[in-house]
């Protein structure tokens, strides 16, 4: 992926991106990221797709899932033996790890990066960000682990260089092709 080249991860990180037939708007890393069509039908340009996309990535390259299933494990097992829940327990809390707000804001501003090295700019950025802010559900189950959607978009906005003559990339069909999304 060429973004990832644009964050400096190292050569060897793999990268595989999964479509995830879903009609919610949502994408995750664990070791891989997964994007849902819900997703890839909403946004509007290459240029959104691909803050997603480093994201996503910047999780990975910071080994955020590593971290944050270390970090839920300890506390569900130091939670299961002080107060004796079951094995249940222990695994659904681990099933539920999320990233913490600075892993979040850490994402962001890499993916920013990556955006401003790879296409010169960080124009459409923030389009992912107003559609789930938009979609009060979402924006609901999306705030308890993340940073406040608005200040989000702020942040993003604040980067970007609102120039006229600057274009969006499309996005490609071929994505749309994939799993016959249309």
């Amino acid at each position: 992926m060429k973004l990832a080249k644009n964050m400096n991860a190292p050569n060897d990180m793999p990268l595989h991106v999964s479509i995830i037939k879903e009609s919610e708007k949502n994408a995750f890393a664990t070791r891989y990221i997964f994007v849902t069509d819900g997703l890839l039908k909403s946004v509007e340009s290459e240029n959104a797709l691909a803050m997603v996309l480093a994201h996503e990535t910047a999780h990975i390259k910071n080994r955020d899932p590593i971290i944050s299933l270390a970090a839920n494990a300890a506390f569900s097992f130091i939670t299961a033996v002080i107060f004796g829940a079951d094995a249940g327990f222990f695994e659904k809390s681990i099933a539920s790890s999320s990233f913490s707000r600075e892993q979040e804001e850490r994402a962001d501003k890499d993916a920013l990066l990556a955006l401003q090295n790879h296409y010169g700019h960080t124009l459409a950025a923030e389009e992912f960000f107003q559609k789930i802010l938009k979609d009060e559900k979402f924006s609901m189950e999306f705030l308890s682990s993340h940073p406040n959607t608005q200040k989000r978009i702020e942040y993003i906005l604040k980067t970007q260089n609102n120039s006229t003559k600057i274009k969006l990339t499309p996005l490609s069909r071929a994505i749309f092709d994939i799993n016959n999304l249309q």
